[in-house]
Formats: structure tokens, C-alpha cells, sequence
């Protein structure tokens, strides 16, 4: 099965750089929120108009690794448009601190606990061997490797799920980051809350005169039990 082909855009490619898109773009992450108050202002427009031309998208942060991961997350959180189809959150991380893994830990344990889907790690090859280290419960790897044949896996990580391969020119559109995702791309499933049971009136009596039987049958039996020990 083929890989898709996507790119990922920001506010700094311009408002209608969505609607300027080649049919041959198969998907977008979008960049939502950076740090603990930044909000892309582009970021709803894109949504709408990758839902609304059939392109798959997702939605990822930009890191400040030297807050706390578990804060910047819940910020996140709070703008970020999701729903089942989509694709899994991305935290973007470039900026090195010495509290890098901690904060990834924490950024991921907090989305897979609202969520209950993984979050993609974007870093460059030579990030993750220094910043990162070995691989990180609920993440997966969206690999940053440019001009390469194939990307080199750090130390420690299995395999990626998007490859990030090369920054170009796109006709219309500008510079931008060129992506493949592995098939089939890892898609955020919602699990609906189930709905509380409806009874009518009288399915409501019929319950409520089987559970008196139910009682006044186990009254009688253990009238009858003391019955026998007197």
C-alpha cells in the first residue's frame, strides 16, 4: 500500500495557503498552539477546509520544554479541534532543555488520558538521539531526516509513522515541510459516552412489579427458614 503525502502549515505559510493545495496533498497537520498562551489563528481555518475538501488532518503543539509538559498539554487540549477520522495529536519539539523527555512524558501522559490515542513525537533524527532518548510509553515517531533515501531511526525507536523528508517550494503555496505517513496513518477514534437507558412509564411499572415478586417470594422463603429452626 502506498504512503500518503502531506505537509504541515502554520500561520507563517498564510491564511489561504490551505485552499492552494495540490489534489496530491493527502493530508495536513496544522499547528494549534505553542508554549502556555500562543493560539495559531489559522488553525480553525485550516481544520475546516481540509474536513471540507476530504484531507485527512491533525492538530500539534509546539513545545517550550522548559515549562511544564503536563500544563502545555492541557493548554493544547483546550484548542485543539478533534474528531474520530482525524489524525492523532503531534507535539513538536525543537528546543533543547535538559527537561526535553520529562516533558514529552508528561505532555503524552496527559493526552492519552483525554483522549486515549497516542501523541506523534516531532523531532529531527539528531534531536531524539540527544534531547530524547529511547522511546516513550504513548508516543510515536514523526521523524524529521531531509535529503536522505530512507530515514535513520535513533537509538532505541522501532519505527516512524511519518517521515518528514525534505523543505521546498510548493507551486501556489510557498515553502513548506514535506511529509510521507506510513498506510494506514493513525487516525484518533472518539469512543461515544453510551446513552443512559430510557424507559417509558410502563416499562418502568413492569420492572418495578417484577422486582417486588422477585422480593416478596425471598420474604417468603425466609419466613420459612425460621419457621423451621423454631
Amino acid at each position: 500500500m502506498a504512503n500518503a503525502s502531506g505537509i504541515d502549515l502554520s500561520n507563517n505559510n498564510g491564511y489561504n495557503a490551505v485552499d492552494r493545495l495540490p489534489r496530491s496533498v493527502d493530508f495536513v497537520y496544522r499547528k494549534v498552539t505553542e508554549g502556555e498562551s500562543f493560539v495559531d489563528p489559522d488553525a480553525r481555518h485550516i481544520y475546516a477546509r481540509c474536513h471540507a475538501t476530504g484531507r485527512k488532518t491533525g492538530g500539534y503543539h509546539f513545545a517550550h520544554p522548559y515549562n511544564d509538559g503536563a500544563a502545555e498539554a492541557r493548554f493544547f487540549l483546550k484548542h485543539l479541534q478533534i474528531a474520530s477520522g482525524d489524525l492523532i495529536p503531534a507535539l513538536d519539539i525543537e528546543i533543547s532543555s535538559k527537561h526535553c523527555r520529562a516533558y514529552a512524558e508528561a505532555f503524552s501522559k496527559v493526552v492519552f488520558g483525554a483522549l486515549g490515542c497516542e501523541t506523534l513525537l516531532y523531532a529531527s533524527r539528531s534531536f531524539v538521539a540527544s534531547e530524547i532518548g529511547s522511546q516513550i510509553p504513548h508516543m510515536q515517531l514523526w521523524i524529521a531526516d531531509w535529503n536522505v533515501q530512507f530515514p535513520n531511526l535513533p537509538y532505541g525507536w522501532k519505527s516512524w509513522d511519518i517521515w518528514q523528508y525534505k523543505v521546498a517550494r510548493m507551486t501556489n503555496v510557498g515553502t513548506v515541510d514535506f511529509d510521507t505517513a506510513k498506510m494506514p496513518m493513525l487516525e484518533y477514534n472518539s469512543k461515544p459516552k453510551a446513552k443512559p437507558e430510557y424507559l417509558s412509564l410502563a416499562q418502568r411499572l413492569t420492572k418495578w412489579i417484577a422486582y417486588a415478586k422477585h422480593w416478596h417470594k425471598q420474604a417468603l422463603i425466609n419466613e420459612q427458614k425460621v419457621r423451621g429452626i423454631r
